[in-house]
Order: structure tokens, then sequence, then C-alpha cells
């Protein structure tokens, strides 16, 4: 069977195909159209949310900066309560303490609502919020405090986007930057150091100068070289003293009504001329021997005196030509000699003789310096025969401990007037020496058969004994408040506290710093060791300085902000010796490396503040000019873990390279490394670093811990 379609029906298909496909095209037409409309509004939704979020972060940098700039200042709103709730020193604060919180209403954010109109156009606004919430406390020491700052923008508008609200967080740290164990000592030295009596040297502490408090000075005695008195040195059970020289012209306020500078007037012209003004007490008028003749037995304590013994010789000598006359009135001197064997301590002679000065000696005495007793020149005190009895202590030393050979001047430890109070901590004696001698004088010597003789004793010396084995080395009972023996000897039992705390200061010298169980050389500088504190971290000083440093009306200024801990792996020093101003409050730690300095102050006295602590390094001076004043607290000190010789090169301490050098602060170091190169350095203990008004930094992250963004849109 054969289908045929007609024309008709081919005509009605295609028609239909036609208007399908022309169906087709309108919606795909529309469908386009719809896409590119919802496009364009999509795409116009985004550049206002763009303009928003631009506008929101505008906000939130400006409240940022804001806090930034006033957080440090107890006189405006936020700074004021951070300083509030540090007064109070709370130990323990509970979760998410808000501190401060304030709301930023409309066209309070000038710049970021000034974006706004420019952006957003008229309708556009912004507020805001910010808190300062705490966490958490942080110890050892005075508390600090971690937290953050919450701050939140809103930006409005009438259009397709109708609100954007931004969130964001950053770290806060409020750091006590104070010590305030630490911050007490004007001078800290762990090591001993005998050149602080060192006359060609002068180092001056100017402590806090007020009627009541006053500063801290502490001289240890770690690495004491080990000697024949001390033969454990500084890990002895007995404790090695450090030996401060009077010079009693130089420090004569210090002395008070001890000081009556004079000369002996004694018989023997020699020995008053001597004296003449290198005494700075004198007893007057001398003493009779008399009265301390019973303290003594006369055939024990006289017979090994030199000139006792020489002056019986010298009487037997002369009488040897007559001693086979039995006629002579020297004949019953030469058998009682002959009796006791010439030894005179027994000898009736001799006793008598003694005896008979008994009646007619004259004891003087008085205080000297160092400087004025070892013979350095031909105008000393001692290189007259009669006042040389303290010399025999020197030869006695000598080989027992050198170090007490070493003196001369103390330093300048209570200012340059020596007129301000300091407490000086540590096993710290003043020095300075006795001189005695019995005064020459005749006596009449009775002889035999009622005869009698005018002998001639010349003046003795008194001389130092370590043991006592004559008159002069007993004790006699308290002669003074210094003396109960007659001989000449150092006087090195006082506490220098003396000067400024009395007589019971003798009994209050600490050989532990503070007075507390603490020792000297485990001192060190109060930080966070997890370092939750630390504002910001560095790997060397070159990062360090890149960061730090900022260039003010063309002058580099060192940036302070907390804690900044620089671990120095690469070992080069902070190169500070160019820069001369810094600003805020800071404690820079330097793990490893030196330290280089000139002159460097503070912008402003009162508000800024620097403390560097080397914990493996050197302070060294490498000013151009000749002098050097540096405004800062400066602690170079390493862990040791006891009190034995420490290896010097080591320590921490201070080069000053010849320069003269003042610290307005305080200086705390291992070593003074025997003053090395050092002919003046000036400390003056800063009233802010003792009693800080406000020794606080707050600092803030530099990056976001925390950012969230919200939209609500309208639909249109």
């Amino acid at each position: 069977m054969i289908c045929s379609c007609k024309k008709s029906d081919r005509k009605g298909f295609i028609l239909y195909l036609v208007c399908a496909l022309a169906l087709c095209l309108m919606i795909l037409a529309a469908s386009l159209n719809r896409f590119k409309a919802g496009a364009v509004l999509q795409l116009a939704k985004t550049i206002d949310q763009e303009k928003m979020i631009v506008v929101a972060t505008a906000a939130i940098n400006e409240m940022l900066a804001g806090i930034k700039e006033n957080i440090n200042n107890p006189a405006t709103p936020a700074g004021k309560c951070v300083y509030d709730f540090w007064k109070k020193s709370i130990k323990a604060v509970p979760n998410q303490l808000t501190l401060w919180k304030s709301s930023y209403a409309e066209g309070q954010l000038s710049i970021a609502n000034q974006m706004a109109t420019e952006y957003l156009g008229p309708s556009g606004s912004v507020s805001g919020e910010a808190s300062l919430v705490i966490r958490e406390t942080i110890g050892p020491g005075m508390p600090s405090y971690i937290g953050l700052v919450q701050l939140v923008a809103r930006v409005q508008t009438e259009g397709l986007q109708s609100e954007v609200t931004v969130k964001e967080h950053r770290d806060l740290k409020i750091v006590d930057l104070s010590d305030p164990f630490l911050d007490k000592y004007a001078l800290f030295v762990k090591s001993f150091c005998k050149s602080l009596n060192d006359p060609n040297v002068r180092l001056i502490v100017n402590g806090i100068s007020d009627p009541v408090k006053y500063s801290f000075i502490y001289l240890g005695n770690r690495a004491y070289p080990a000697c024949l008195e001390f033969p454990s040195g500084s890990m002895g059970a007995q404790t090695p003293p450090v030996l401060l020289d009077l010079d009693f012209l130089g420090d004569r306020k210090l002395l008070g009504g001890f000081y009556q500078p004079g000369g002996f007037q004694a018989k023997n012209k020699e020995c008053s001329q001597a004296s003449i003004n290198k005494l700075f007490w004198v007893k007057k008028p001398a003493l009779n021997f008399k009265p301390f003749a019973d303290k003594f037995s006369v055939s024990s304590d006289f017979h090994r005196v030199p000139e006792l013994a020489d002056l019986y010789k010298g009487l037997i000598e002369s009488c040897k030509p007559a001693a086979d006359n039995q006629s002579s009135v020297v004949y019953p001197i030469m058998k009682e000699h002959n009796r006791v064997g010439g030894r005179l301590e027994n000898s009736k002679v001799f006793h008598s003789l003694l005896k008979d000065c008994f009646e007619t000696w004259q004891y003087h005495y008085g205080y000297s310096d160092y400087s004025n007793v070892v013979p350095v020149n031909k105008d000393s005190l001692t290189q007259n025969n009669p006042l040389s009895g303290i010399m025999s202590y020197f030869e006695h030393i000598k080989n027992l401990n050198p170090q007490r050979l070493a003196g001369g001047k103390m330093p300048a430890l209570f200012g340059e007037n020596r007129n301000i109070c300091a407490f000086i901590e540590g096993p710290v004696y003043l020095r300075f020496f006795k001189l005695a001698f019995l005064d020459t004088c005749s006596i009449k010597f009775s002889l035999f058969a009622g005869m009698s003789s005018n002998i001639d004793f010349p003046a003795i010396p008194m001389r130092y004994e370590a043991k006592a084995f004559t008159f002069s080395g007993k004790s006699v009972g308290q002669i003074d408040k210094m003396t109960d023996k007659l001989m000449s000897h150092p006087v090195e039992h006082m506490s220098i506290n003396n000067f400024f705390f009395g007589s019971r200061a003798n009994s209050e010298v600490p050989t532990t710093a503070g007075k507390t169980k603490i020792q000297g050389y485990e001192v060190f500088p109060i930080f966070d060791p997890s370092l939750t504190t630390t504002s910001h971290f560095y790997l060397t000083t070159g990062e360090f300085l890149k960061s730090r440093l900022k260039t003010i009306d063309g002058q580099k200024v060192l940036d302070l902000d907390g804690i900044s801990m620089i671990a120095g792996t690469d070992g080069e020093s902070l190169d500070l010796s160019t820069i001369t101003k810094y600003r805020g409050k800071g404690m820079v730690i330097v793990f490893r490396g030196n330290c280089m300095l000139g002159n460097l102050a503070p912008s402003s006295v009162k508000e800024n503040s620097l403390k560097l602590y080397l914990m493996s390094g050197r302070f060294i001076v490498t000013t151009s000019g000749q002098k050097a004043t540096i405004q800062a607290s400066l602690v170079a000190t390493k862990y040791f873990q006891n009190n034995a010789q420490a290896d010097p090169a080591q320590e921490g301490g201070f080069l000053a390279n010849g320069k003269d050098v003042h610290i307005i602060g305080n200086l705390v170091v291992d070593n003074l490394l025997e003053m090395s190169n050092c002919k003046y350095l000036k400390i003056t203990h800063d009233p802010q670093l003792f009693f800080p008004e406000y020794p606080v930094r707050v600092s803030i992250g530099q990056v976001k811990s925390f950012f969230t963004l919200d939209y609500t849109g309208k639909d249109k």
C-alpha cells in the first residue's frame, strides 16, 4: 500500500516547527535578559558590599588608632581605666573581665563617616563599639595582664545592601615593667672587684636624695680569689670581705664628729712633725700606761718587744767591764743576769726596768687612712719608725691574702658631696688604720745600795700581732668603740652603713641581697619565662632595629612598646651608639650579644623609660666624644649556678672604653671588670625607676586574632 502526504499537511508541520523555534528563541532571549539583569544586580550588590566593608574597616582602624594613642595616657578615659585597674594589683581576674567599653555614635568616627558619605552617599553612616577585655593575670612580680581589644564597626546605607558589621579582635598586653626588688639598687655588682679602692678610678653613686627614702647598693664577693686566708674563696664557710678604704679628706663629711684632724703631741718630735694633718682623729691627751699595766704579766708579755730587749742587752753590755768587780754598782746586775742565764723575762733587773717605765710611759694613738699609711712616697706617715708598727700587718697579710694589700680610696657611694644616704648590702666593711706607739721617755732606774741612773727609753711602735704574743696584741678591754688592743692594726669590722645608720648597722650587714634568702649571685631581672607578656620577638638585632627604629623630624628614635625579645641568633651586637632618643616604655632583652651605647635619653623624662637586659653580653660605650650620658636601666648578668669562681670572659659587665660616663637609671652587672679602662663612672639613681608613678606599658597586637563579616541586605 502506498501512502502519500498532501502538500497542505507538510506546510502545517513546517509552520508548527517555525513557531516552536520562535517560542524557544523568545524563551532564550527572555532568560538571557533576566540573567543579565540578575548579574548586574549581583555585581551592584557586591560593589556596595565592598564599599561598606572598606568604610567599616576604616572605622575599625580609626577606633584602633584612637585606642593606641590614648591607652597609655591615664588622662584619657581608656588610659584611666587601665591605670585604675593596675592600681588595684588584682592577682586573679574573672574570665572575660571587661575593663573599658565605649560606643561610637554616628558622626564620632569622623574619617570613616567622611568615607561613608563619599562612597555610599548621604544615606551612609558609621557607628562602632570598642572594649578592653582582661582574660588572665601573669606573674611573677608585679602582676601583668593579657586580654584582647574587641572592635565592632557597623555601616548602614539606603540601597541594595542596608548594613555591614565587621568584628575584629587584637591581643592586649598590660605589662608592669617595674622590678620592685632590683629597681631599688643604684648599683648591683655580683663579683669581687678589688679596684673599687683604686684612687685613679672614680666611681660615683648618687642615690635617691630624700629625707626618708634611700637607695641600695650591693657589692658581692663572688669569685673572690682563693688564698691562705680563704682557701675556698667565696665558697667557704667564712665570708671574704669587700673592704672599702676611707679617704678621710674626701669623706670628711661622713665622719661627722669623728673628724678631728691633727697630729700627735709627743716628746718624739719626729713623730709629732710627721703626723701633722695625717690623722683624722687623735686621742688627746695621751694616755698614761700605768692603768694598763695590771692587764699584763711582766714575766711573759714584754720580753719579746725588740726595743725593750735591745735596751736591756745594751745595759748588760755596758755593765760587762765591771762584772767581776764586787764593789761595783753593776755587779749585782750582772749577777742577776747570770743567775737567769740571760733570760730577760726571768730577770728581776728587767722587771724593775719595766715597773719604772710603767710610771712614765705615755701611750699615743690615732686613726688614719690607707693613702697616708702605705709607704708609697717619702712623706708616708709610717716612714717614721715609731709610727711603723702598722707595717707588720702588711708583712703578715701579703702571703695570707694579697687582696687586702690593694687599697686607696673608696668610691663616692654616698654622692659627690658624701651627703646622700644609701644602704650598702653584701659583706662590705669600712677600713681605716689605728696607729699607736709608746712615746720616748727617760726613767730614773734604781740601782742597788740606794744608787740610781737615768736611762733614756726610745719610742716603741705598737706592732700588729695576728696572734698576741706581747702586751701590744693582748686585749686591755674597750679603749674606745674601735679597739680593745694597744697595737696598731686595721679597723675593718665596721659596716660602712654606720655613716648613716649608726652602730646598729654593725649587726645588720646582710650577706644576702635585700636581707632575703636570695643570694646576691642569684638575683636576675623579673620577666615572664613563658614569654606571654612579650609584645615583640626578633631573631636578630637587625630585625629589631628595622622594626623599632622610627625617623621623627629627621632624627632616629627608638620606639619602645612593652617587652621586646631579641634571640641574637647571629650573635651580633645591638648597636644603639648612633641613637640618641627613645620614646615609649619598654624592656629590651637580648639573649645573646653585646650592646653598643652612646648618648641616649628619653623624648620625655616623665613619660618614657627604657630597660636594657643582656643575658649573655656586655655594655660597651662607643660614642665618638669623651663623655656619654645614658638614661636607662642597664642590666648585664648571666646565670651561674653558684658563688664559685666564674670565668670573667663569660660575665656580664660594663666597658667604658676610657670615656667619662654618666648613667641616669641604675647599673646591674656580674663584674665591673676591675673598672677596665674607666676613669670616671657616675651613676645617678633615677627616682622614676625606684619609685615609678606608672611603670605600665599597654601593647596592642599588630595582627588580627579574630575577624568576621555580617551582611544584612534588602531585596529589590
